[in-house]
């Protein structure tokens, strides 16, 4: 059973062409997305910029819980994103269990407190290896998995190097 929080919505997906003209949104093209609450839930009505500029900014507004401008990704660069983020980042995290480099470390440790944050990895026991040398003992929640993360102290780590490590990782293959 997943939980739901106050503050997490589920947005709809992008249409495939402007509502107003439906001229296709293709790579690259710059749109406009607006979301209204109905009665169904949210709907979200995208524009392609002539469209925007020319009526719907007007119209919409007054009646929108938010707007924002975007870009359609090139093809290829999104295909990450069509597998769920949170399996991706399990993926990756055991992927990188078995590196003993430093850096393979820090990545392990920011994903594993990613996913526990996510409940899809429940932290379990902190066992000492070595004085001051403590591991984290992680239960994947659907398979009952037992992984094995370093801890890390946050604040040594380079948030934005690993930041850059794992986006890199997201898009590979």
């Amino acid at each position: 059973m997943s939980l739901k929080m106050p503050y997490q919505l589920e947005i709809p997906r992008r249409l495939a062409a402007c509502s107003k003209q439906e001229e296709k949104f293709t790579p690259g093209m710059d749109y406009y997305s607006v979301l209204k609450e109905t009665e169904e839930g949210l709907c979200r009505t995208d524009f392609c910029v002539h469209c925007w500029e020319q009526s719907a900014k007007q119209e919409c507004l007054e009646q929108a819980l938010t707007h924002w401008k975007s870009k359609v990704p090139p093809k290829g660069k999104g295909l990450f994103l069509s597998q769920n983020r949170d399996e991706r980042a399990l993926q990756l995290l055991k992927e990188t269990l078995g590196s003993d480099l430093p850096e393979s470390q820090a990545d392990c440790f920011v994903l594993a407190l990613y996913l526990a944050r996510r409940r899809l990895l429940m932290m379990r026991q902190q066992i000492e290896q070595e004085p001051g040398q403590f591991y984290f003992l992680y239960e994947v929640a659907a398979t009952e998995e037992i992984l094995t993360v370093k801890r890390m102290d946050l604040l040594q780590l380079s948030v934005d190097e690993i930041q850059k490590r794992l986006v890199e990782r997201f898009q590979a293959e």
